[in-house]
């Protein structure tokens, strides 16, 4: 019956008059240019920029390798709120390896690929992803090959202009924060200490979060703390806390979740004090789960709880399920035990 029908709609539309018959193009097979990876990586980006299409779109990408923890997300940076971030749990070869934590580091060497958009020769957008992420190519291609780690960043640093687009500067600096190298960390805070970078103040310290070191931590601990901190630039500090596993940062986070607080600063170092242990942290999320006045944040409370998974925790939840006073976070608690059990 399906096949019948089809074969009539297909009669009527090739027979009726006035009809608008709808075409489909052909798709255009994508042109890949490669760069003579002889050059010097700068030398094959001059090379890509003088062949781009003045009237129509094209990349310029290449490959290089870093090293990085394995929790590390990476797709498509340039919005970098949802683009990279830390993802809680530990792989086989962590375990082997001896970690137990999902704060404990777990290196290993990663290839990734910087992709410049271009329209009509200027640079609209800066991506950075997983060498084996495939991706809808729709423009030409000019491929630079592999780069070192050192050189890459050299070019993503010479790129950075504070007059340009706020997104191709977020993707720059984004990129910077991933690359292995001795200059990163200098660079990024003469940066986030530079009035004319003020406004990223937030981007850079996302980036400078994605490799950890002591004094990251430190200006972390700080921004987050600070209440003369812009809340953006508090919110990604929190964010960034979660991948450490120090008494500082577990004092600083419980200290978030205090109800003087915005409610937004609160949730998210609620959602932080997940990742530690859960017998450092769940007496301190369940007592927010009964007692706080917000109901958001006792659901986040009720969340992170879920999120340890650990027996004890479990414990508290089912309790709050059955006789808390409010119906609404009774459920919450309820559909967290449920999504473990199912």
């Amino acid at each position: 019956m399906m096949r019948s029908f089809a074969s009539r709609l297909l009669t009527l539309l090739a027979t009726c008059a006035g009809c608008v018959v709808w075409t489909l193009p052909a798709l255009a097979q994508i042109e890949v240019h490669e760069a003579d990876t002889s050059l010097t990586l700068e030398a094959r980006w001059q090379w890509a920029t003088e062949q781009l299409p003045g009237d129509s779109s094209a990349y310029i990408a290449w490959r290089f390798t870093t090293v990085l923890d394995e929790k590390l997300h990476i797709n498509a940076m340039a919005a970098f709120e949802h683009g990279i971030g830390w993802q809680r749990g530990l792989s086989v070869n962590a375990l082997i390896a001896g970690n137990r934590r999902p704060q404990e580091i777990h290196l290993r060497s990663r290839e990734l690929v910087m992709l410049m958009k271009f329209s009509n020769r200027q640079l609209l957008e800066v991506d950075l992803l997983d060498s084996t992420d495939p991706i809808r190519w729709q423009q030409r291609l000019y491929w630079l090959g592999d780069g070192e780690s050192v050189a890459s960043y050299q070019l993503l640093a010479g790129l950075l202009d504070p007059d340009a687009e706020r997104s191709v500067n977020r993707g720059l600096i984004n990129a910077i924060g991933v690359h292995t190298v001795n200059e990163r960390n200098g660079f990024l805070n003469a940066l986030l200490n530079t009035s004319q970078w003020a406004s990223y103040r937030p981007v850079i310290l996302h980036a400078l979060a994605q490799q950890h070191s002591g004094e990251t931590e430190t200006l972390l601990l700080e921004s987050a703390a600070s209440d003369n901190t812009e809340l953006t630039e508090r919110l990604v500090a929190i964010t960034a806390l979660r991948s450490y596993s120090s008494l500082d940062s577990l004092q600083v986070l419980l200290s978030l979740t205090d109800a003087r607080y915005p409610q937004r600063l609160r949730r998210e170092a609620i959602e932080s004090l997940a990742w530690f242990p859960a017998e450092q942290v769940s007496e301190h999320l369940n007592q927010i789960a009964w007692f706080d006045d917000n109901h958001r944040v006792r659901n986040e409370a009720v969340k992170s709880l879920a999120k340890l998974q650990s027996g004890n925790a479990n414990t508290l939840l089912l309790t709050i399920a059955r006789q808390h006073p409010s119906a609404a976070t009774r459920e919450e608690a309820m559909d967290t035990l449920r999504h473990q059990l199912f």
